[in-house]
């Protein structure tokens, strides 16, 4: 319950430096199992920032422009898709977590499982209703 209400909040309340800080984090914290402790640790990750303006709600050019400002105020580097935190306490404020929970499947597992595989909606059968409404599927 409390992941759904995060990823609410993270489309409504948080500002587009929140929502990135907290979705580079949440793949951050499924990869290594923690928060980033150490200046300059970085991971392999496989997103471009098309992928992740669609994961937080924003267009590629906010999303250039928001980790170009990340970028400069020294908080993290992102290239040749890998992130490279340079200030683990500035990401995590930046993000508003403070702790971690034990990773649960999310936007963040999506998003790496379905990298280089274009998804789209396709209407399950018909008469049906609720959550199984609708599947993603390969192009």
């Amino acid at each position: 319950m409390r992941r759904a209400h995060d990823h609410l909040t993270n489309l409504d309340l948080r500002s587009a430096s929140e929502r990135i800080a907290h979705l580079l984090l949440e793949v951050y914290v499924r990869l290594r199992r923690r928060l980033p402790a150490e200046p300059g640790e970085i991971i392999h990750l496989p997103l471009s920032q098309g992928h992740i303006g669609q994961a937080v709600g924003l267009t590629y050019v906010h999303v250039c422009r928001t980790l170009q400002i990340l970028r400069e105020q020294d908080v993290v580097r992102f290239a040749n898709h890998n992130l490279e935190i340079i200030d683990p306490p500035a990401l995590i404020a930046t993000a508003g977590m403070e702790h971690i929970e034990q990773p649960a499947p999310g936007i963040a597992d999506v998003l790496l499982a379905g990298i280089g595989k274009e998804l789209f909606v396709v209407p399950a059968k018909a008469g049906t209703y609720g959550r199984n409404r609708h599947r993603l599927s390969p192009v």
